[in-house]
């Protein structure tokens, strides 16, 4: 389960995990306010004002460690916690043996976020176990809910096409990992 650090009044650091405790029941403006507290560099061109805002995936340094198509795919997903909402759709839709916790970082396409959780299409949201896993959550995302998004406009398909698959060499596995410790995120 992934959790979060967040930065302290006197600017220390600590850890926070990010799953709520049974019977947790905090909003999703407070768990968003949360999440969206370590500083995170916008993106060029920033992304339009979106109601369900997290945290955006993809990182100016991106493009020093990974190919042209993975950091526009990285600029269309964002992290965000659970809410309740997400764990009922998730028990509903079924294919998992535990109930999502409240407060669980996901990720999610940043083109269906605002589509309520149960109507959201197959694969828009992911909830990777740990820190390692999000290059292959992303990976996942790509194969199973791209092409298939009614959201995504048709010029950013075009573009991740246009870029074709690329491998992005053996240091990407670091960025990855480094560039989820630097957005707050902890296993």
């Amino acid at each position: 389960m992934m959790g979060r650090t967040v930065t302290g009044s006197a600017g220390g650091r600590r850890k926070a995990k990010i799953a709520a405790s049974p019977g947790h029941t905090e909003s999703e403006s407070s768990v968003n306010a949360a999440l969206s507290s370590a500083p995170s560099p916008p993106l060029s061109p920033p992304s339009p004002p979106r109601p369900h805002r997290g945290v955006l995936v993809g990182d100016p340094s991106d493009a020093e460690f990974l190919s042209g198509q993975l950091c526009i795919i990285r600029s269309q997903l964002e992290y965000f916690c659970a809410t309740p909402e997400d764990s009922a759709a998730r028990q509903r839709k079924g294919g998992t043996l535990s109930p999502l916790a409240i407060g669980r970082v996901g990720l999610r396409c940043i083109h269906c976020a605002h589509i309520p959780s149960l109507d959201r299409p197959n694969g828009a949201v992911t909830y990777p176990k740990n820190i390692g896993l999000v290059n292959q959550a992303v990976r996942n995302w790509q194969r199973y809910h791209f092409s298939s998004c009614p959201y995504m406009p048709l010029g950013v398909k075009d573009q991740i096409k246009k870029c074709g698959r690329k491998h992005s060499g053996a240091a990407s596995l670091q960025h990855w990992t480094r560039s989820c410790e630097h957005k707050g995120l902890v296993n």
